[in-house]
């Protein structure tokens, strides 16, 4: 099991990488990323509008690929918005999502040396990615966090 800093289980280890991201499935069945300092992994994504908020819009996380699948409980994070997403399942039966193409007026992208850890730039154009919905700490499975961006009591503690 993944713990918090408090000690908390925030879910069960999937896999950990030497840049120190912990990936884990939470109780409720959805996958997503933190580091060991208890920050948040942040997404790219492609803005509807003119800014990384769009006006309440969902984004779509974008990767480029045409026709591309990702399991539909793999949680992507926006910092710009402190917003979790998650692809929109076209197949129910096997949990997948497959990219579509997308215009985006603004594009968002993880920076480690950005201030709040986030990029908006104002370059417009298309892509493919996956549209998203909004989810909620609580919807899935992981305590309430805190910050922008949001943050896990620190450190994480993987098992032995």
């Amino acid at each position: 099991m993944v713990k918090d800093g408090n000690g908390t289980v925030i879910g069960t280890l999937i896999s950990f990488a030497n840049t120190g991201a912990v990936t884990f499935k939470t109780s409720t069945g959805y996958v997503m990323t933190a580091f060991l300092d208890g920050t948040v992994s942040g997404s790219q994504f492609g803005w509807p509008g003119a800014t990384c908020d769009a006006n309440g819009s969902n984004p779509y996380i974008s990767i480029g690929s045409a026709n591309a699948k990702r399991y539909d409980r793999f949680v992507s994070f926006s910092a710009a918005t402190n917003t979790f997403y998650a692809p929109v399942v076209q197949n129910a039966s096997t949990h997948i999502a497959i990219t579509q193409p997308f215009t985006y007026g603004i594009f968002e992208n993880t920076s480690s040396t950005a201030a709040g850890g986030y990029t908006c730039n104002g370059s417009s154009g298309s892509n493919n990615g996956y549209p998203t919905v909004k989810m909620t700490p609580s919807t899935l499975g992981v305590p309430s966090l805190s910050g922008s961006p949001y943050t896990f009591p620190a450190p994480l503690q993987l098992p032995y």
